[in-house]
């Protein structure tokens, strides 16, 4: 796989609910759908593909596919669907393209770019399912987001993304290994995006899927240190920036990086940095 020639053109997110029974369409984007809870079967190329929940299908551009049975899960499954062109040089437009009802004409063509760059493999070329893929969700979930802020660029860090989702895809072979570093940095990226919040070991370790004191020790084996030890070093070392940086009562600090009390606050603070925050405070307006 050529992953230097792989440019993708995001095109747009959903997440929707779909009763699929007997509907067949042809995909006019490359894309990837990820089942949020459900079962679904569908049928691909004289190929059979069973999804549940936490399951990854890629589906490639103008390859038909059909839903042949209904879900389980109250007649619904949920899914977040992803579509992209594989070259920002040869997608034809800048507007999504729905699927359309297949009739069978082949209208719409196969993409062009995949023999460029699938140097005789078959991944992105044809359909093909990632079983038990939860640690995967944290890129679809940054696409989502992104694809409905108001920033400018959006297309274009949603696109950076999805090339990111398909590297990791392309790599991911359900090796316990493979699935164990996704899995820590999918828990870290959450912590450092919600460190200020009461962060429990069951909860983070039910985002990947495993065990509280599984996930413990992987954490060890990779920080050398415990998971609630590691969200305290994140928390202490934000403080230090809002301490130097700020004027903020050092009250509202220590509740702004996750802190019950300021008295613990200031005592672990100290253990960890040397000093308490008001000597802290006062020596970093010193440095010049």
């Amino acid at each position: 796989m050529k992953m230097h020639l792989i440019n993708p053109f995001f095109r747009y997110v959903q997440s929707f609910k779909y009763r699929p029974v007997g509907y067949k369409v042809v995909p006019a984007d490359n894309h990837f759908i990820y089942v949020k809870s459900g079962s679904v079967s569908l049928i691909s190329e004289g190929k059979v593909f069973h999804l549940n929940k936490d399951d990854i299908l890629y589906s490639p551009k103008g390859v038909p596919y059909e839903f042949f049975t209904a879900p389980t899960d109250e007649g619904a499954a949920v899914f977040t669907l992803v579509n992209f062109d594989l070259s920002h040089d040869e997608c034809e437009d800048t507007v999504p393209r729905p699927s359309q009802r297949y009739t069978g004409s082949g209208k719409i063509k196969k993409d062009r770019y995949i023999s460029r760059i699938s140097g005789g493999k078959t991944f992105l070329a044809a359909p093909y399912v990632f079983n038990h893929a939860k640690q995967y969700y944290s890129y679809f979930s940054k696409i989502i987001n992104e694809f409905q802020g108001t920033n400018e660029y959006a297309r274009e860090l949603c696109s950076c993304t999805v090339k990111e989702l398909v590297i990791r895809l392309h790599t991911f072979k359900g090796s316990v290994n493979d699935s164990e570093s996704d899995a820590v940095e999918v828990v870290t990226e959450y912590i450092s995006n919600n460190y200020e919040k009461k962060l429990e070991n069951k909860f983070l370790a039910d985002i990947v899927g495993y065990h509280p004191n599984y996930l413990g020790r992987l954490f060890k084996r990779n920080f050398k240190c415990g998971i609630q030890h590691y969200i305290l070093n994140i928390r202490i070392g934000e403080a230090k920036k809002l301490i130097a940086e700020s004027e903020l009562p050092l009250t509202e600090i220590s509740s702004m990086c996750g802190f019950e009390n300021y008295p613990y606050f200031s005592a672990y603070f100290k253990k960890r940095v040397g000093i308490n925050p008001s000597q802290y405070r006062i020596r970093s307006k010193t440095i010049v």
